[in-house]
């Protein structure tokens, strides 16, 4: 799905730099065509127009340290979150977490 995004990134931004700006019509066409809402393109162009990659690579992973909490939260996601972040372990937002 990251092509059909990519696409109409390109193509929007090609409007973009033939006219200056994006009509409201054209954002809504690209949207239906390539299966993402008018305000995530609107998000992916502003990366493009400012030299910015549209996709990063994710940072968190899972260590022994986060299965030990998870087990001694005995599986509640939310408990194991909070105690990591009691003990200043960096831990993304909770609905990332889980």
């Amino acid at each position: 799905m990251r092509t059909a995004a990519e696409r109409a990134v390109d193509t929007l931004a090609a409007h973009h730099s033939t006219a200056g700006e994006i009509p409201a019509e054209i954002f809504g066409a690209q949207a239906s065509a390539s299966g993402y809402s008018v305000r995530q393109l609107k998000r992916l162009v502003e990366l493009r127009l400012a030299d910015k990659p549209l996709w990063t690579e994710p940072t968190f992973t899972v260590t022994e340290q986060i299965i030990t909490a998870v087990f001694l939260a005995c599986g509640c996601l939310a408990q194991a979150h909070r105690l990591l972040q009691r003990h200043g372990v960096k831990v993304p937002p909770e609905t990332t977490f889980k």
